[in-house]
């Protein structure tokens, strides 16, 4: 009697709380067994049942079914798992799909991954399953594919990355097989389109006629002018994207068995837009708060106001209601009657995963549990929300503290003014901006002056500061006594306050392992019986190997950020000349002398290399039988082949070198490729290429010829030697590159050139100042490279192109020329 009155009075008090909970709609909320809920499986065979986990869920009577009362499913499938050292089983249910053709029956699949022992790999096989629901019969077929289903009109589809296979839907036979149609990245993408059609977003291969051909989702007439910059898929719509004018997106929408339409861009100008369901004729998509559904057939567009839309609820694409979520709570628009109902929520509430919808009833998944909604009894508006008000007054301010000086103490003295004026209200959504706004304070500890660092020092070690910034202060200090070298500062911060390197709102850049490693091997040193010169330069190596790290911390010339180490260096050179380690802290001292920038985004400016030549030679002369020669001799030679222009003064040097270091310079890898760079600039300086068409209007269907015209530019007398001769015509091409019209992007890519056999010359010849050595060639009508990837293309008619050449002949590996050229008209 005690235990029933006890069940009695705790579901008394679950529905209490469920009432609660449910506040403006009468919602029921439903949690899970065990584990985590995971999104409903929607059956097609009877209405109001979904199974929820691996449960059978009654919509009407609100509760689970028993395993005797299980009708609405009709078949359950036992999957297999595999480990080394056991066999798990488990039952799931089956997913089925309606037949949109024949709706008499449901399809549904099945992967087994079979293990015919521990050392052999695992096998996929599927089985297609059928339900007739006239004889209410289930039937298995097996596919000789493993990979993903399709309900087609007269067949069921089964691709992966390597084939297609149809079969029949009365008996599994296999009607059509089809290997790799679409190339194998393109084979995730594909889709029914129409009757019996298969698609990708690059090409449609049409089943009865077995013909592949392009499809690009954009009107005809862009065909071969323009091609889609992306591509994708909304239910039935496939929605390409082209750029117009200064990058304007435009966008095309395709069904099947409906003209290719455009988008009309007058209601969203440069603006991101979310598509969500293409179905029947409609596309339906979202920007901020508004709601758009564009009609195909009569290409009208029309808007809703959607309420509480900061964020779009992940849904199932055919339901008919579309969910949006913010703040205050949910809102729900209902594509079939074009209105929108709300389900308030408190302020902070978690996000759902997901939604389905069945009938006029819609099932949310949260993080703990499901909620299931009928649409007609939701909430029409969302209530005044005291919150909300609070924050609205409260947000000006914020705009307020970032429109200040970025200095620290200036905004530190508005976030205290802010909370001593807003928190004795308790609003939770001030609370969270305030706690947001403490991040801002790792920014103004990044880089600030060092006064205003050693204030923030004084101040945080006396706790004048505000106790919510303590990890942003312990972040910012931590990175200023790095970079300052001041470690014994920075460990306790970093031992005592690890947690705080955790929080989101710091910016993890704090090597706490290299701070640690170096004051222990700083230690470790200290400890050690070792000479004074030993010692010098084992500290100052400790300190260059943190100190080539440390711009972590700030952003500054590594040189600056170096002299801690140097310090140590510069002892050791002054008081031990001698030392063993003399040429090894010098060497080390050199490190950035020379250095050359990577890329655009490089932050560090650039060595001196006049400088840095000068003192790797003071070096060589200095430390001659140093074991850092070699990488020295290694900088100075591509200190030699770093300019782009040719000079004397670099083949003096190298003469130089060789006569003073032979085996050194001789012997370096370096060596070599400085030969090749300066018989290349040599060559660049004395020599001038340009290719001409020997017509400007020409039919592609006609032989095309060239000459490539050698121009002596030296003022001397030049040869031209027969190993020259003989290779240097080998393995030439020309870029063409399309002059596109509006709107249309431009073809381009590489074709091959032959030399006409009877000009072939392969003797030395003499070319005297301002000569010129030509020579004629044909063009080959197919490239072999397209869009700098390898493919083909031949110029269109009617097409303007413009042909230059870069030269790389095959046996020259040291030449590499531009040659300039021109343009032609394709008649």
């Amino acid at each position: 009697m005690y235990r029933t009155l006890l069940i009695a009075t705790l579901f008394l008090l679950q529905q209490i709380y469920l009432s609660a909970q449910q506040g403006y709609t009468e919602g029921l909320l439903v949690y899970p067994s065990k584990g985590s809920p995971y999104p409903p499986v929607l059956s097609p065979f009877c209405q109001d049942r979904c199974w929820l986990n691996e449960r059978e869920f009654d919509l009407v009577k609100g509760r689970f079914l028993l395993a005797q009362e299980l009708t609405c499913v009709p078949a359950e499938t036992i999957r297999y798992r595999h480990d080394s050292d056991s066999t798990d089983i488990w039952r799931q249910p089956l997913r089925w799909e309606q037949d949109p053709f024949e709706p008499r029956y449901c399809w549904s699949f099945d992967c087994h991954r079979d293990l015919v022992s521990k050392w052999e790999s695992a096998k996929d096989t599927m089985y297609i399953i059928r339900y007739d629901r006239d004889t209410r019969q289930q039937q298995t077929f097996g596919s000789l594919a493993a990979g993903h289903m399709m309900v087609g009109e007269s067949g069921i589809w089964v691709y992966n990355q390597e084939e297609v296979v149809m079969h029949d839907k009365r008996n599994g036979q296999v009607i059509h097989r089809i290997k790799d149609p679409f190339g194998t990245d393109l084979m995730l993408w594909t889709r029914n389109w129409g009757e019996d059609v298969l698609i990708s977003d690059r090409f449609r291969f049409e089943v009865k006629t077995g013909q592949m051909v392009p499809f690009s989702g954009i009107p005809e007439e862009l065909e071969g002018c323009k091609s889609p910059a992306q591509v994708e898929w909304v239910g039935e719509s496939c929605i390409s994207q082209t750029y117009g004018e200064k990058a304007k997106v435009q966008y095309y929408i395709s069904m099947p068995g409906v003209p290719v339409r455009r988008l009309p861009e007058v209601y969203f100008p440069n603006r991101r837009i979310e598509f969500i369901t293409g179905l029947s004729g409609q596309l339906w998509f979202y920007q901020p708060d508004t709601l758009w559904m564009f009609d195909l057939s009569s290409q009208e567009i029309s808007g809703y106001g959607i309420k509480s839309a900061e964020y779009l609820l992940k849904g199932n694409p055919d339901s008919r209601f579309i969910v949006f979520g913010s703040e205050r709570g949910l809102s729900v628009f209902d594509m079939e009657s074009c209105t929108n109902r709300v389900l308030p929520k408190p302020y902070g509430h978690k996000k759902a995963y997901t939604y389905e919808s069945i009938g006029e009833k819609i099932i949310l998944t949260w993080p703990d549990h499901w909620e299931i909604l009928d649409f007609r009894q939701m909430a029409t508006d969302f209530p005044e929300d005291q919150v909300q008000v609070e924050y609205a007054r409260f947000e000006p301010e914020i705009a307020g503290f970032y429109a200040l000086p970025e200095d620290f103490y200036l905004r530190y003295a508005a976030f205290e003014q802010m909370k001593k004026k807003y928190a004795p209200l308790k609003n939770p959504k001030i609370q969270a901006s305030l706690d947001r706004l403490c991040s801002n304070f790792v920014h103004l500890l990044y880089n600030p002056p060092d006064s205003v660092m050693e204030q923030v020092a004084l101040d945080y070690a006396a706790n004048r500061l505000d106790t919510a910034l303590h990890c942003e202060l312990v972040s910012g200090l931590c990175r200023y006594y790095g970079y300052k070298g001041r470690l014994e500062m920075a460990a306790p911060l970093l031992y005592f306050y690890s947690a705080c390197l955790a929080n989101d709102r710091i910016q993890n850049e704090l090597p706490v392992d290299q701070i640690s490693r170096t004051l222990h091997s700083l230690d470790s040193i200290a400890a050690l019986p070792m000479s004074p010169d030993d010692r010098l330069y084992a500290t100052g190596k400790i300190w260059f190997d943190y100190c080539f790290y440390k711009r972590w911390f700030r952003y500054s010339w590594p040189m600056e950020n170096l002299e801690q180490a140097f310090g140590y260096y510069r002892t050791l050179l002054k008081e031990y000349p001698k030392s063993p380690w003399a040429d090894n802290a010098a060497y080390d001292m050199l490190y950035y002398i020379d250095y050359r920038q990577q890329d655009s985004s490089d932050d560090l400016p650039e060595g001196n290399l006049s400088e840095a030549y000068e003192a790797f030679s003071q070096f060589l002369q200095q430390y001659p039988d140093s074991d850092c020669s070699s990488k020295v001799m290694a900088r100075m030679l591509r200190i030699l082949a770093s300019s782009w222009s040719f000079d004397e003064w670099q083949e003096q040097k190298l003469d130089t070198l060789i006569s003073r270091y032979p085996d050194l310079v001789l012997n370096n890898e370096e060596f070599a490729p400085l030969q090749d760079y300066l018989r290349n600039a040599k060559w660049n300086r004395d020599w001038r290429v340009q290719v001409n068409m020997l017509e400007d209007s020409i039919s592609w269907d006609q032989p095309i010829l060239l000459d490539l015209i050698w121009t002596n530019v030296s003022g001397a007398l030049r040869m031209l030697d027969s190993s020259f001769m003989q290779h240097w015509h080998r393995g030439l091409y020309i870029h063409l590159s399309q002059i596109p019209e509006k709107g249309c992007d431009p073809k381009y890519g590489d074709f091959a050139i032959k030399l006409v056999e009877q000009r072939l010359q392969q003797t030395p010849v003499q070319i005297a100042p301002g000569g010129k050595f030509e020579a004629q060639f044909v063009l080959e009508p197919v490239s072999f490279r397209k869009y700098y990837n390898p493919g083909q293309f031949s110029p269109g008619h009617g097409e303007v192109y413009q042909y230059n050449m870069e030269l790389k002949p095959h046996g020259l590996p040291w030449l590499h020329m531009n040659g300039a050229g021109g343009r032609f008209y394709v008649r």
